[in-house]
């Protein structure tokens, strides 16, 4: 009721802060309330971003109403946002918990019966909340189905990155890459361009301040040496330097190949 009387911004901020509670029943409370009010409100007037960052952590927490009703709210977040924008943002959750919610998500229709609409208003939409009424008395359609007849705000856009901590790769760096990435054995060079990539799932937001020049430069002697290997006869190499070199070409562009 707060919230319809365009208190939104903020029960948002106050429910937040709950989160941090040491009471599990008041932290289950908040999450609870955060998820009845982004299903039915929208995620224009209950923003995503300020609560999700404290949302993801508390898959973990030692409390099973607590963890369940992170899941849930997740589940709710997942029909706002949508998969491209939420995964990235989860993908450091423990497997068994990340399949826990990939069934959930699973479960949804999207462009269907879970699509989501918003289904209450505050005091200062009540001209959205006419249009939807005077839509389900002159077409005879349900309110669900009305809503997407009228002018009510679309979806808040989330950028994954924009949540996301930055983090400078360069320090977790094994401390002998920059030797073994240039080993006249493979393996040593597969193991730790394995590292990096890890580092890169795992972060793929990069501290701007931080200094890559040798590291691009280490990555680039793999591609020379790439493309030096064109030379062999055995198709199943070829291959596999074709697709390398595919899929490093949008990073690195036409010049670093023509050079």
């Amino acid at each position: 009721m707060y919230i319809e009387i365009d208190k939104n911004a903020e029960i948002e901020e106050e429910l937040i802060k709950g989160l941090d509670n040491k009471t599990p029943k008041i932290v289950q409370a908040c999450l609870e309330l955060l998820r009845r009010a982004l299903s039915e409100f929208g995620s224009k007037i209950l923003p995503i971003k300020p609560f999700l960052p404290k949302v993801i952590p508390l898959l973990e927490d030692r409390d099973k109403t607590v963890r369940d009703e992170a899941k849930l709210l997740l589940v709710e977040i997942y029909r706002w946002v949508g998969k491209q924008t939420l995964t990235p943002l989860i993908q450091n959750v423990k497997p068994i918990q990340m399949q826990e919610l990939q069934t959930e998500f699973d479960k949804l229709d999207l462009n269907g019966a879970d699509k989501p609409r918003q289904t209450r208003f505050l005091r200062s939409q009540q001209n959205v909340k006419q249009k939807q009424e005077q839509a389900v008395a002159s077409t005879g359609a349900s309110a669900s189905a009305a809503v997407d007849d009228v002018d009510t705000e679309a979806p808040e856009e989330l950028d994954p990155l924009e949540m996301l901590d930055a983090a400078n790769i360069l320090d977790r760096l094994p401390k002998d890459f920059f030797e073994k990435i240039e080993s006249k054995q493979w393996k040593d060079r597969k193991e730790v361009l394995d590292d990096l990539l890890t580092l890169l799932t795992q972060n793929p937001k990069l501290a701007p301040e931080a200094d890559y020049f040798e590291l691009v430069k280490a990555l680039s002697k793999v591609l020379e040496v790439c493309l030096d290997r064109f030379r062999e006869k055995k198709p199943n190499v070829l291959e596999a330097l074709r697709e390398t070199c595919e899929a490093a070409y949008p990073g690195v562009g036409y010049f670093t190949f023509y050079c």
